[in-house]
């Protein structure tokens, strides 16, 4: 399953790109958090740029940003993309790829998510996320390299803090062989486990 966490005022803006190497510059999803694609109604939802709809928890409030970017408060659950297990197995990537989001963080969370495509059972892991905790943004990857017997998570940990409401650009990427998590076009944690 893959989720989209967001707190009080967790958002000012967020694209994400998930694209597998070497299929070509095409994203897999990409959404646009604009007010323009937002459709309303008893689910309300998020169109895509590529991908499935993402079925939002709660509407987004309803004020003027500058630039663009929703921001969301009270959402007690995260929001999800609308497909199947067996779409969601053709979207998530198997070796290669990069994931890339615009954020404001105005609340830290311990476990923040921006993106996560996880199942964590105790010592039983598997999937990615890209999310932030109390101070600082996170990378986690299992990967068959690491696998442990019954999956493995691998955590990278930003060397650098988030600051409340700075808009941030977070990027993690895999190649194969390293993860590498950078923050604002930096570097900032890279791991060949």
């Amino acid at each position: 399953m893959i989720s989209f966490r967001i707190s009080a005022f967790a958002w000012l803006a967020f694209s994400i790109r998930l694209t597998a190497h070497p299929a070509g510059p095409e994203p897999r999803l990409a959404y646009d958090f604009s007010v323009q694609a937002v459709v309303a109604g008893n689910k309300p939802s998020l169109k895509p740029r590529f991908g499935p709809v993402v079925e939002l928890s709660v509407l987004p409030l309803e004020e003027e940003i500058a630039g663009k970017g929703l921001r969301f408060a009270g959402a007690k659950d995260a929001h999800r993309l609308a497909a199947t297990t067996v779409e969601l197995a053709k979207i998530l990537p198997l070796r290669e790829f990069t994931l890339a989001a615009w954020i404001t963080i105005d609340e830290p969370l311990r476990f923040g998510a921006i993106f996560s495509a996880l199942d964590d059972k105790g010592s039983v892991e598997s999937g990615l996320a890209l999310g932030y905790n109390e101070s600082k943004p996170y990378f986690a990857l299992a990967t068959k390299g690491a696998d442990d017997g019954d999956g493995k998570l691998t955590y990278l940990i930003s060397s650098k803090p988030w600051k409340k409401g700075r808009i941030h650009q977070l990027v993690a990427t895999y190649d194969g062989t390293t993860m590498t998590l950078y923050l604002d076009g930096e570097a900032v944690a890279a791991s060949a486990e």
